[in-house]
């Protein structure tokens, strides 16, 4: 299918007459009524996908702008105003507001850091009384044809066989965050936040009165 040069989301209406022309030489017989239907149809379908692309974009800025509003400036003018919560009064369809200070704990060890800083925020975990149990493993084994029965001992026969596997180390965010935050609020030791990717300080919830 054509796209015109100046608007790749635009088809060619060059290509509709050539499409026409070669119809027309052919024993069938094309509706031109239905082709400007399907013509219609197909930049409508090119139409929503720049709209959806474009809407995915707007709700992404939307989200890191309301993270920004209730974790950095609403907690830091309440705390300059020596306030804890407040209401909002609504308007329109608009209804009144709760707003109230709450702390927020958050970790992740993520999947795109490298190998050494991944390896040190595990190390960290494990250091701790409980941390390491919060740690998934994951094995990949490659083993040659005809080694099933060998499948059944994994790990056993990978390290007595010498064959090659990868382990790969996850923690849930979810999980690490929570375990974080009630070590914080047990007031026990643990890892530093740079090390697990975390990171600690008061949020402001927003809700119906």
């Amino acid at each position: 299918m054509a796209i015109s040069d100046d608007n790749p989301n635009r088809l060619d209406d060059a290509y509709l007459r050539e499409l026409e022309a070669e119809e027309a030489l052919s024993p069938r017989k094309v509706n031109s009524d239905s082709l400007k239907e399907v013509t219609k149809a197909c930049r409508d379908a090119a139409d929503l996908e720049l709209d959806i692309h474009y809407l995915n974009e707007r709700l992404n800025e939307a989200k890191e702008s309301l993270r920004r509003l209730t974790h950095e400036r609403i907690p830091a003018l309440m705390e300059k105003a020596n306030i804890k919560d407040i209401t909002i009064r609504g308007g329109g369809n608009l209804p009144d507001k709760r707003v109230s200070l709450k702390t927020f704990c958050y970790a992740n060890i993520a999947a795109g850091w490298d190998d050494r800083r991944r390896q040190e925020a595990f190390d960290a975990l494990r250091a701790t009384s409980d941390g390491g149990h919060l740690i998934k493993n994951a094995f990949t084994f490659k083993f040659p044809m005809g080694s099933q029965k060998a499948v059944l001992v994994l790990t056993e026969f990978a390290q007595e066989r010498g064959l090659e596997y990868e382990q790969i180390e996850s923690v849930h965010t979810q999980t690490l965050s929570k375990w974080l935050r009630e070590r914080r609020k047990k007031g026990l030791p643990h890892p530093p936040l740079d090390v697990i990717g975390g990171s600690v300080g008061q949020e402001a919830i927003i809700k119906d009165v």
